[in-house]
């Protein structure tokens, strides 16, 4: 995995008075000083919404549990939960071990403000969670009932989730990040060409285009209206307001899986299998 202290990668390591300019693991690099790492503000003005549960400074606690989680993309997409019971709980030790927000399965949800990606002609999704683990839970999707929207929704114990729907058409319905309950990252993008997903760096569906998203109302992560609480835990969550090119969403595989411990997932073949990526 990364080098990491604590929760935390470092800018600069030092071996007594000494610069340590680069650092390896087995054959592996995973520390250098020479560039930068990527983070998700590279994607520039079509990052939509980024939340990352590793920066407690974007986490408001009510005690233990989350009552907003802050919006680093600098469009102000706050996820809130006014109502204590419905909050979920922010775990130092959750995902590998790594910080996490834990959604109760029951009650818990955050909800995103009114407008967000409405009529977007293209969209893609990043996600790092673990979960869910009961059937009909809802991920991500509309505070409402008609169908129209992105909605992430599990409705099986084996393939996670089972149904991937937009704008009320069911875009893949089998075989879509399998993940057995184990910490997973997928990636999605969605444009008119054409609809793709992958898991830990792998290709696992293919279909045809996608007309833009028109629900404009409310979307909530951990509940969608139609179906039931998510019972996971979620990391790291990035939406962007285009489709990835193949150069960023293979960065952004490799910022995740590097961070969240999962590098060992990504194919042989990842240009970032053994190393994270830098700018």
């Amino acid at each position: 995995m990364a080098l990491r202290l604590g929760s935390s990668t470092p800018s600069k390591l030092y071996l007594g008075a000494t610069e340590v300019t680069k650092a390896y693991l087995g054959a592996s690099e995973v520390y250098s000083s020479g560039a930068a790492a990527w983070t998700p503000a590279a994607l520039g003005a079509a990052l939509a919404l980024w939340l990352d549960a590793d920066d407690a400074g974007t986490i408001t606690l009510n005690g233990s549990t989350v009552s907003q989680w802050d919006d680093k993309s600098g469009n102000g997409f706050h996820l809130t939960q006014a109502t204590a019971a419905s909050q979920p709980v922010y775990t130092l030790n959750g995902l590998n071990g790594l910080p996490s927000l834990s959604f109760d399965g029951t009650n818990d949800f955050l909800s995103l403000p009114s407008g967000f990606l409405h009529n977007a002609p293209a969209f893609s999704l990043a996600m790092v969670m673990q979960g869910p683990a009961q059937s009909n839970d809802a991920v991500f999707g509309p505070n409402n009932t008609n169908s129209l929207g992105l909605e992430l929704v599990y409705v099986s114990v084996v393939n996670w989730p089972t149904l991937l729907r937009i704008n009320g058409v069911n875009r893949v319905t089998s075989g879509f990040w399998s993940t057995n309950n184990l910490p997973s990252l997928s990636t999605l993008t969605s444009e008119a060409s054409a609809t793709a997903g992958w898991m830990n760096g792998s290709t696992v569906f293919s279909t045809d285009g996608n007309a833009p998203l028109n629900f404009n109302g409310t979307y909530s992560l951990g509940l969608y209206s139609s179906a039931g609480f998510a019972n996971m835990l979620m990391s790291e969550f990035v939406i962007t307001s285009a489709a990835f090119s193949t150069a960023d969403r293979q960065k952004l595989e490799g910022y995740l899986a590097w961070k969240w411990g999962l590098e060992a997932n990504l194919p042989g073949d990842h240009p970032y299998k053994t190393t994270p990526p830098t700018v």
